[in-house]
């Protein structure tokens, strides 16, 4: 390259260094660090969303809506005494001293001080700004034992499911194996709507729709209206329900029942539900199923972690057919845990053994013993939607051969509530 040519580029180069010096570089901005915070916490990245919550106050933020997102940051990564401390200043702003309170209620509670827990939940509890934390507190308030007057707040709650699974042995709501192993799509619907401070109605839909095997398609329609009352020192629900299902596309059963369901605390870390169920049932297409059964129900459930004891019996006199018996009692004992692994996955399995014994027909006594287990993973996407996991395994055993089967059912799937 000879002297001018090389002078030249140079100068070019130089000429480009310049432009691209002259280029403003957009800075991070107080608004930038804090939306990559809310960003970060969401995904459960408490420390890096505290990073970041950090430089957005160092850039000049402030106000209440900082200091609330550091102090909930901080209650994620337990350390409870910065986060009081930011909570305690929350106080002096008016419209935020309901939440800051409830917040407080959750940070003693952390630090295993019950006294003072109940009295910010009370405050909470007490104001009338706002509705929801008010909410928030009575349900914290009753989980200590504290009783006190459910605050009315009309609220619609739905939750909805799509999964897609892969059945090994399809069988049919009264428990009579194929040996037909198929995939389906499961689809679920449950909605609750207060009516006020005691009476609620829900309605659920389940369809659960095979590839193939589409004789054993079930769909299930159900509404329930409940009202809850206070019954000497237990609180109670009554039910009302109506429930409508089909099987292969045609009718199944048509139901209507009762329901009563009891509970209290019997210590500071054990609750005792008792429930109550008849039902009379109606077929068309199935005059054999045609009757009632009853349920009665206790359980032992643990107010600290849920897990549950279970007993149930079962009595049915259904209508029968001249070949087989429809009408079991049936005694049931499970065992149901969930366990929160972090902030992202949460683990539930059950297991559990029923007996049932059939009334006599045609000379043949039936007698069943099942054994069922199911465990399910849930991992959490986003606030409102969640990555599900399950595997179920059933093994019945019964003196009838036709009445015997294993089946194993895995299935993956999308929830979602709001």
């Amino acid at each position: 390259m000879d002297l001018s040519r090389r002078g030249c580029f140079l100068k070019s180069v130089l000429f480009l260094m310049v432009l691209l010096a002259s280029v403003p570089v957009r800075a991070e901005t107080a608004e930038d660090y804090f939306s990559a915070g809310q960003s970060l916490f969401q995904q459960g990245k408490y420390n890096r969303a505290l990073q970041s919550f950090e430089q957005a106050r160092s850039a000049g933020m402030q106000g209440s809506s900082i200091v609330y997102n550091l102090a909930v940051t901080h209650y994620k990564l337990r350390h409870y005494k910065t986060a009081r401390q930011l909570f305690l200043g929350l106080r002096d702003n008016p419209s935020m001293r309901p939440l800051a309170e409830l917040n407080l209620g959750l940070v003693e509670d952390k630090l295993k001080n019950e006294p003072q827990a109940k009295k910010w939940f009370m405050q909470a509890y007490e104001q009338n700004v706002d509705k929801k934390v008010r909410l928030l507190a009575w349900q914290a308030l009753d989980h200590m034992g504290v009783k006190l007057k459910k605050p009315f707040q009309q609220e619609t709650a739905v939750d909805v499911s799509m999964s897609v699974g892969l059945d090994s042995n399809v069988v049919d709501p009264i428990n009579t194996a194929s040996n037909i192993t198929d995939s389906y799509l499961e689809l679920y619907t449950y909605i609750n709507h207060s009516l006020s401070d005691t009476i609620n109605i829900r309605t659920m839909f389940l369809s659960q729709d095979y590839s193939t095997a589409n004789s054993y398609d079930f769909q299930l329609m159900s509404l329930n209206l409940d009202k809850s009352f206070r019954m000497g020192t237990w609180d109670s629900t009554a039910r009302g329900m109506v429930n409508s299902s089909t099987l292969g596309g045609t009718e199944y059963q048509n139901v209507l029942g009762v329901q009563l369901q009891a509970e209290k605390n019997v210590s500071k870390a054990d609750k005792l539900r008792l429930r109550y169920r008849y039902q009379q049932i109606n077929s068309v297409a199935n005059p054999h199923l045609v009757g009632w059964r009853m349920k009665l129900r206790t359980e032992s459930i643990s107010r600290v972690s849920g897990n549950r004891w279970r007993y149930e019996l079962e009595l049915n006199d259904r209508a029968n057919s001249a070949t087989s018996s429809y009408s079991p009692t049936r005694h049931t004992l499970r065992y149901y845990i969930r366990k929160r692994l972090n902030d992202q996955w949460k683990l539930s399995a059950y297991a559990g053994l029923r007996l049932s014994n059939y009334s006599k027909v045609a000379g043949v006594t039936r007698s069943d013993q099942r054994l069922r287990a199911k465990l399910k993973f849930k991992r959490k996407l986003s606030k409102k939607l969640e990555l599900l996991a399950e595997y179920s395994y059933t093994d019945n055993q019964s003196n009838v051969a036709s009445n015997a089967y294993s089946r194993n059912v895995i299935a993956f799937g999308l929830t979602s509530s709001f």
